[in-house]
């Protein structure tokens, strides 16, 4: 009598199967908190470093020019470009301020890209809409967006802040009309006194 031959299996059984694949989602489940507490801490590290850049480059305007930059200088009855615009020569930004004086000279000093996207302040143009890395923070919801983003245009279209690119790091300010030193200031210099980086604060 012949037996059958015994075939060799080459398969898996459903349970190996079953095995395998609950192994492989208990330790994608054991990686995945450790893969993300990896990337918060370098979007820490990322931002840790972009404070001490803008930090660096506000110290070194301080050296050069003996004063730290107001919130913004007052020109008419409007404020022009802050303090983020006069530190850019100190974040190896320099290009952009001569970028800037081509499209108009003296534009530090008369000019509001972050209102008006028409020239003569451009504010529709690369150079502002465009994210500079060291003003972005990397874990923001904004992505490469303003915060003032939100803000809608008046009806006049005079408000463009939603077409800047991102500034996710503000200086510390106040309204310079609110408070005082007692014998030291008026309503108009107080933020100056209290080291404030508000507008034309001459600190």
């Amino acid at each position: 009598m012949n037996r059958p031959k015994l075939t060799k299996r080459t398969g898996f059984t459903l349970i190996e199967l079953l095995v395998v694949i609950a192994i492989i989602a208990i330790l994608i489940a054991l990686l995945v908190p450790a893969v993300q507490k990896v990337r918060e801490a370098a979007a820490m590290t990322q931002c840790q470093n972009n404070l001490k850049q803008i930090a660096l480059g506000l110290h070194n305007l301080h050296d050069a020019q003996k004063k730290f930059p107001s919130g913004g200088e007052k020109t008419g009855p409007l404020y022009v470009i802050g303090w983020v615009g006069r530190i850019f020569p100190y974040l190896d930004q320099g290009n952009r301020v001569t970028n800037m004086e081509t499209l108009s000279p003296g534009f530090l000093d008369k000019s509001m890209p972050w209102r008006l996207g028409a020239a003569p302040h451009h504010g529709a143009h690369e150079l502002f809409t465009k994210p500079i890395p060291v003003f972005q923070c990397p874990t923001s919801e904004l992505g490469g967006l303003s915060p003032d983003a939100g803000y809608k245009p008046a009806a006049n279209g005079d408000f463009n802040a939603i077409n800047q690119g991102a500034l996710h790091y503000r200086a510390n300010g106040w309204d310079r009309n609110v408070g005082f030193v007692p014998g030291k200031s008026t309503n108009a210099t107080n933020a100056s006194y209290r080291g404030y980086t508000t507008s034309e604060s001459p600190t």
